[in-house]
């Protein structure tokens, strides 16, 4: 026993109808809904009633109501009406400006994220742009400092040469005025110089003793005794005092030796001329 679904030509003329309407309107955000008809309940597998119409896009669709009823062996037709009562989100204007913006953005970025890479990879190959100009900055100023060290060295090479003359002429003429004010009867003309001319009169003396030296030196210091022998006391604390250092210096008997003999040749008095 099989069960069909006959189609009349009565049937569901508001469904047609709006089918139709709904064929000939552009959809706007709401996808096209899907109309099935009743569909074949047996064991044939075959369905001669069926009406579909939906288009290429599948649509998010609600079942509103679902109804089947068999009756008295027969096949009773029964419709299935599918609405959409969720509206699907669309891109609007807005949305699509923010993702072009967004992908401008990343596309513009990416340069300057290339670049920042390349200099990071300069900078860490060498050292810092600051640090060149810093080490080349010090060498300038100690290249200079250098030449400025050099100049004042020699000139005070000369300037301490120079010093030492003046030196001299000031000794001569504080020496050859001391002699005059230092006359009796002058009453202390060389101590009113000093004073007037803000002249240290330790120094005025200092300067004049020196000078007096250079013209008239005095003798030298000569020994009136004669030279005595040493005791054999003194000769022995003369042993003493450099055995230690002749100890850590000769280490060897023949070092000994060659020592004896060139401390007697160095000790023998001169020979007199025949």
């Amino acid at each position: 026993m099989s069960m069909e679904v006959h189609l009349t030509s009565k049937p569901i003329p508001v469904v047609a109808a709006t089918q139709d309407a709904k064929s000939n309107q552009k959809p706007t955000h709401l996808p096209p809904f899907k109309i099935v008809s009743p569909s074949s309940v047996g064991t044939k597998g075959s369905s001669r009633g069926t009406i579909s119409q939906s288009n290429q896009t599948p649509p998010l669709v609600s079942e509103k109501c679902k109804q089947s009823s068999v009756s008295g062996g027969r096949g009773e037709r029964a419709d299935i009406v599918g609405t959409n009562t969720e509206p699907v989100p669309s891109l609007n204007s807005a949305s699509i400006a923010t993702m072009a913006s967004a992908t401008e953005n990343s596309e513009t970025h990416q340069p300057e994220m290339l670049q920042s890479e390349n200099d990071s990879e300069s900078t860490s190959e060498g050292p810092p742009g600051d640090e060149v100009v810093q080490e080349a900055a010090l060498e300038t100023q100690i290249t200079e400092l250098w030449s400025s060290h050099e100049r004042k060295n020699n000139a005070l090479r000369r300037n301490r040469g120079e010093l030492a003359t003046l030196r001299n002429s000031l000794g001569e003429r504080l020496f050859e005025l001391k002699q005059l004010h230092a006359r009796p009867g002058r009453s202390g003309r060389w101590a009113a110089f000093l004073r007037r001319e803000n002249i240290p009169r330790a120094t005025a003396n200092r300067y004049v003793e020196r000078w007096k030296v250079s013209i008239d030196p005095k003798p030298e210091k000569r020994l009136t005794e004669s030279f005595t022998s040493p005791s054999n006391e003194e000769i022995t604390q003369m042993v003493r005092k450099l055995k230690p250092k002749l100890n850590r210096r000769l280490t060897s008997p023949e070092s000994v030796a060659l020592f004896m003999i060139e401390l007697a040749a160095a000790l023998q008095p001169p020979k007199s001329a025949a």
